[in-house]
Order: C-alpha cells, then sequence, then structure tokens
C-alpha cells in the first residue's frame, strides 16, 4: 500500500553562507517542521546551547552512538571534529523535518532515507563575505580548511535540488519559504490523492 513521505529538507552551504539563519527561518515560519539537531565532537562555541545548536559529545560517546546504530551518517569535513546525524533522518515518523548537512551527508541520506529528501544549497554572495562572517561569527582555528571545504562544496552545488543565493536578506528568506511551501503543497496533493482530503487544511 502506498503511503505519504515524510518530508527532509536538507541545508548545506559554506561555513558562514547562512545555514543556521535558515534553520530559524523555516522552523518558526513552519511550525511544523522540526529542526533535527546533529551530533559533533567539537566543543561548543560562545553562545552556543548543547541540544539546540548541536549534541556535543566525546570522540568515545560518538564512536558508542555508532556503534548502537544511533547515528545515520557521519563526516570529518575539516580533518579534526566528527559530525553526524542521528537516525531520525532516515526513518518516516509522521514529522517534517529540517537538519543542515554537508554534501556528503546529503548524497548518504538520499539513497538510505525513506523521506522524501529536498536538498538546499546556500549560495554566498562571494568568498570575501564568507570569510567575514565566519570571522565575524567566531574565529576559527581550523579557518584555511573551511576556506577550502567551502571551495570544494560550491562545485556540488549543482547536484542539490535548489540553490539560493544569500544576498539580500528579505529576498533570500522568501525564496527559502516559496521552496518550503511548494513542497509541502505538494506533499498535501500526494496525501489527498491517497484518502486525506484535509491534508491541504494544515499548510500555513
Amino acid at each position: 500500500m502506498l503511503t505519504p513521505r515524510d518530508l527532509l529538507f536538507v541545508v548545506s552551504g559554506p561555513s558562514g553562507a547562512g545555514k543556521r539563519t535558515v534553520l530559524k527561518h523555516v522552523t518558526t515560519t513552519f511550525p511544523d517542521i522540526e529542526q533535527v539537531v546533529t551530533y559533533t565532537t567539537r566543543g561548543p562555541r560562545p553562545g552556543e546551547e548543547d541540544g539546540v545548536d548541536y549534541v556535543f559529545v566525546s570522540p568515545e560517546r560518538f564512536r558508542e552512538l555508532v556503534a548502537a546504530g544511533e547515528v545515520a551518517e557521519w563526516t570529518n569535513p575539516y580533518g579534526d571534529y566528527v559530525y553526524g546525524s542521528p537516525h531520525t533522518l532516515i526513518v518516516n515518523d509522521g514529522y517534517n523535518r529540517i537538519v543542515e548537512l554537508d554534501y556528503k551527508g546529503v548524497l548518504r541520506l538520499r539513497a538510505a532515507t525513506h523521506r522524501r529528501l529536498v536538498s538546499i544549497f546556500i549560495l554566498p554572495p562571494e568568498r570575501a563575505t564568507v570569510l567575514e562572517r565566519i570571522e565575524a561569527r567566531h574565529r576559527e582555528s581550523n579557518l584555511d580548511s573551511r576556506l577550502a571545504v567551502a571551495a570544494e562544496q560550491l562545485q556540488f552545488a549543482w547536484a542539490y535540488d535548489y540553490a539560493i543565493r544569500n544576498e539580500e536578506r528579505e529576498a533570500f528568506l522568501g525564496a527559502v519559504s516559496t521552496v518550503v511551501r511548494a513542497e509541502l503543497v505538494r506533499q498535501a496533493g500526494h496525501r489527498e490523492l491517497l484518502g486525506d482530503p484535509e491534508s491541504y487544511d494544515a499548510l500555513p
């Protein structure tokens, strides 16, 4: 029997491109979409909260989570700390979700998840802007690695469903909302075809 798939919005982009801005905007504008908090073995930056920005764990605890099957995929993008995604991302559980991942995570999840994965790549205005945003946010010890990875990520932006440039804030967030709303309408249509005529009533 066919069942409608839950949505998983995946946001990617170079450091400083505005991924966190997108996560906050989507979960505020569309409160039925829940953010998935991923794991990392790095320590929190000033102002970051455990369980809100990331789940901060030790390398030993991270290995335990992997062994227990609680981590769906993981990566070491900058050659130092490890980042991993919870198993929630690959199962239908009745909720639409949004998460921040790099392009390697997107490729792995696209092959593994039972959800409909909608990938969004955030394009920065230019390289100098990315550098300014990173330094304004927090001086990174691995800044050179982050800039090198940013260039690598841009080569894979073509593989995403959507690429949105973060230049003018209002226009940028408006484009993000358009993408999310279109995917929700598509999901509602599928649900109606499968016998849920009230699905459109839930749209924001």
